[in-house]
């Protein structure tokens, strides 16, 4: 989906949006940034501690990532990337339809977009979603069923 080409003291990281929380921060960790990612924005500038640079590589990740200011966090990112990524496919193409067409006009726009999308759709129940929150947005998650090896 997106990709993010991170830079902090001449160390440099690709990583691929979504991405698993603890994988995440231990990604940051292996270039030297304790910073948590809630706090790291989306910045590419010379000057910045960290160097956040987002893009994609087909027409709607291209134009998804042109939505990301610099007031944006990659810790919000990456959430609004997972939210997406589990959407059913149907969903998935009426997100894509509406950011391809110029509908969504910031990050805020598509974070909307999607919990639009994730309430419409019909996976949603009260037993197997939890809410969340990505950069002050309230979402629904769902739950897998967890499957424990030793209990067999």
């Amino acid at each position: 989906m997106l990709n993010a080409i991170i830079t902090h003291k001449g160390n440099t990281l690709l990583l691929e949006f979504p991405c698993k929380r603890m994988l995440l921060a231990e990604h940051l960790a292996s270039i030297g940034i304790r910073t948590q990612p809630s706090e790291i924005k989306c910045i590419d500038e010379e000057d910045a501690p960290i160097q956040v640079k987002i893009y994609g590589e087909s027409e709607f990740d291209a134009k998804l990532a042109a939505l990301i200011s610099p007031e944006n966090s990659i810790q919000g990112v990456n959430g609004w990337c997972d939210i997406y990524h589990n959407l059913p496919y149907f969903n998935k193409q009426k997100v894509q339809a509406a950011v391809l067409n110029g509908e969504v006009r910031s990050l805020k726009d598509f974070g909307m977009l999607l919990m639009n999308q994730h309430k419409s759709s019909k996976i949603s129940s009260s037993r197997t979603s939890v809410l969340s929150t990505v950069d002050g947005y309230s979402y629904w998650c769902r739950l897998l069923p967890v499957f424990r090896w030793d209990s067999l």
